[in-house]
C-alpha cells in the first residue's frame, strides 16, 4: 500500500490553517507580527495559485481572478513592509507557512504522475487528477483555503491599517461558493488517495498468509504495482512477453472466478429458499469474470502457438508481479494458505464460509476481484497498443530463433481481434461486479465502498474507452497516437469478426510453456 498520499498533506495543511485561525482570534497582533503574516500569506496564495497548473476547472474564472488580485496586493504590501518583520516567529505566520509548505509538497506529489513537461501521463492516477469530479475537489480545496486565509487576514488587519489588506480580504472572500454533492465527495476521496509516484519494489511473498485480510492487502498492493508497471513497461517487443502476461492473467482470473463461485454458493447457504437480487448479481458477476478469463485464454492460445520454449534470462518486474498475483489469488480460494507453484493443482478450495461468513463480508472479496480484473484490463489495453505497433512496424519478433523471424505467418487479424474482444469484455465485467458490491454492502459501509469504486472509475481513461467503441473516422484526428492506433486496430478486428473469423479455439492450443496457470476450462 502507498506510504505517502496527497491526503496526508491536505490534512496537515487544514490543521495548520485551523491553528492559524485560532491564534489570530486570541487578540491584537503587533505590526511586526502582521508583516510576518503578510509574507507567509503571500507564499500561501502563490502556492494555491500554482494549482492552476493542473488545469483545474473551478467552474468560474472568478476564482483564479480573485487569487491573482490577492497575490498582487500581497506582493506589493510585502515590498512596502520592513524586512526585519520577516524574522518574527509569530504563531499565525508560522502556521500559515506550514500550510503553504504542505500544499506545495502535495502539488508536487500530484505532478509526479505526469511527465516533467506535463504533456503525457506516467500512471492512470493522472486520469483521476483530470477527472471532472476530482477537479471540482481541487477547486474546492483552493477556494476553501483562500477564504479561510481571508478570515485570518481580516482578524489581523487592525494592526496594520492597510487598504491593501482590505483588498486582499475582499478578493479572497469573494471567490464564489465551493461545489458540493456526491460527485465532489467522491472527487475528494480520490484526491486524498493519490499516492506519490514511485517505481514498485519487488518484495518476497510470505511463506504462509496468516489471514484472509493479509491476502486482500497483498493482492491490492500487487494490482497497484501491475497498473504502474504496465504503463511504464519497456523492452523488446517479443511474443514471449505477451505470452507470459496472458499466462499470468489467466491464472489469476481462474482464482477470481472460483472466488465468485464460492460467494454464490455461500449466498445460497445463507438463504437457500429465496431467489435474492444479490444472488442473481453474484451469478452475473461470476459469468462476467468467466468471460474475461476465457478471452485471456484466447490470447494465450495465440501466443502459445507462436512463441518458442526458450525463456529470457530474467523476467521483467511486471511478469514477477503477475506471478505473485497468481499465488496470492490462488491462496485466497485455496484451503492451503501456503500454496505456491509446484504443488498439486488438485488442492481443495476453501469452504465458502471461510471466504465470507456473512453477506456483509462479501463486498470486500468482490472489491478484491474487481481490483484484479481492472488491473489486468490495464495490462490488456497496453498490450493491445504495443502489439499493434509492433506488427505495424515489423518489430514483432519470434524469440529464441536465430536469426530472428518476423511475424509473417502470425495471423495479425486474429491476434488483434482477440485483444479487442478481451478489452471489451473486461470493461463489460466491471459494472457487473460493481452492481453486486453496491447491492450487498451494508448501509454503514456504503460510503467507503462508494469512494473506492469511484476512485477506480476516475482512474480509467474515458477517451480511450470512447476510442474503442467509436469507429467514426472523424474521431481519429482528435486522438493521441496511441488511441488512434487502437482505433485502427478495432476497425480491422470489427471487419474480421463480421467476416466470420474468430480467434483460435481453446481446444487446439499448444501445451508448450504452460506456466503459472491452472487448467483451461471454457
Amino acid at each position: 500500500m502507498p506510504s505517502t498520499v496527497f491526503g496526508d498533506f491536505a490534512c496537515t495543511a487544514a490543521d495548520e490553517l485551523r491553528l492559524a485561525q485560532q491564534f489570530a482570534m486570541k487578540g491584537q497582533t503587533s505590526t511586526e507580527g502582521t508583516a510576518a503574516i503578510v509574507g507567509a500569506s503571500t507564499r500561501l496564495v502563490k502556492t494555491l495559485t500554482r494549482y492552476a497548473d493542473l488545469k483545474v476547472d473551478t467552474s468560474s474564472n472568478e476564482t483564479w481572478h480573485g487569487m491573482r488580485v490577492a497575490y498582487e496586493h500581497l506582493s506589493t504590501l510585502e515590498k512596502e513592509l520592513d524586512a526585519s518583520g520577516w524574522q518574527c516567529r509569530h504563531p499565525v505566520a508560522r502556521h500559515i507557512d506550514g500550510c503553504a509548505v504542505s500544499l506545495g509538497i502535495g502539488l508536487d506529489l500530484l505532478k509526479t504522475h505526469h511527465t516533467p513537461d506535463g504533456t503525457a501521463n506516467l500512471t492512470d492516477w493522472a486520469n483521476a487528477i483530470c477527472h471532472p469530479d476530482v477537479q471540482l475537489a481541487i477547486g474546492k480545496l483552493v477556494r476553501d483555503g483562500a477564504q479561510q486565509l481571508g478570515t485570518v487576514l481580516h482578524q489581523v488587519q487592525p494592526a496594520l491599517r492597510s487598504t491593501s489588506l482590505e483588498h486582499v480580504h475582499h478578493a479572497l472572500r469573494s471567490l464564489g461558493v465551493s461545489a458540493e454533492g456526491v460527485a465532489v465527495q467522491h472527487g475528494q476521496a480520490t484526491l486524498k488517495a493519490v499516492p506519490l509516484y514511485e517505481a514498485p519494489t519487488l518484495e518476497p511473498l510470505p511463506g504462509v498468509h496468516l489471514s484472509i485480510s493479509d491476502l486482500f492487502r497483498d493482492i491490492t498492493a500487487k494490482t497497484e504495482a501491475i497498473r504502474t508497471l504496465a504503463a511504464s513497461s519497456t523492452g523488446d517487443a517479443t511474443d514471449q512477453r505477451w505470452q507470459l502476461h496472458a499466462i499470468g492473467a489467466a491464472g489469476t482470473l481462474h482464482s477470481a472466478m472460483v472466488a465468485c463461485n464460492l460467494l454464490l454458493r455461500r449466498s445460497t447457504e445463507i438463504s437457500p429458499d429465496c431467489t435474492q437480487l444479490a444472488q442473481r448479481l453474484l451469478a452475473g458477476g461470476h459469468r462476467a469474470v468467466q468471460r474475461v478469463y476465457t478471452r485471456w485464454n484466447d490470447v494465450r492460445g495465440i501466443w502459445d502457438k507462436w512463441a518458442t520454449t526458450t525463456l529470457r534470462k530474467a523476467p521483467s518486474d511486471l511478469e514477477v508481479h503477475l506471478k505473485h498475483l497468481v499465488i496470492c489469488t490462488r491462496r485466497m480460494v485455496s484451503a492451503d494458505p501456503g500454496w505456491t507453484f509446484g504443488q498439486s493443482r488438485a488442492t481443495m478450495s476453501r469452504i465458502p464460509a471461510q471466504l465470507a461468513l456473512h453477506m456483509a463480508d462479501m463486498p470486500t472479496v468482490l472489491m478484491t476481484v474487481l481490483r484484479t480484473v481492472d488491473a489486468l484490463r490495464v495490462v490488456a489495453e497496453y498490450d493491445l497498443s504495443r502489439v499493434e505497433q509492433a506488427v505495424r512496424h515489423g518489430r514483432l519478433l519470434r524469440s529464441g530463433v536465430t536469426p530472428p523471424v518476423h511475424a509473417a505467418d502470425l495471423d495479425n487479424t486474429h491476434v488483434l481481434a482477440a485483444y479487442r474482444d478481451l478489452v471489451a469484455h473486461s470493461h463489460a465485467a466491471i459494472p457487473r461486479i460493481e452492481n453486486a458490491i453496491i447491492t450487498i454492502v451494508t448501509p454503514g459501509s456504503r460510503p467507503a465502498f462508494g469512494d473506492g469504486l469511484a476512485t477506480l472509475g476516475h482512474r480509467r481513461d474515458p477517451k480511450l474507452v470512447k476510442a474503442m467503441y467509436d469507429f467514426n473516422d472523424r474521431e481519429t484526428s482528435g486522438l493521441s497516437n496511441k488511441r488512434a492506433s487502437i482505433l485502427a486496430v478495432l476497425k480491422e478486428s470489427r471487419l474480421a469478426l463480421q467476416a466470420g473469423k474468430t480467434p483460435p479455439s481453446a481446444e487446439n492450443r499448444s501445451s508448450a510453456n504452460r506456466r503459472w496457470g491452472p487448467g483451461r476450462s471454457r
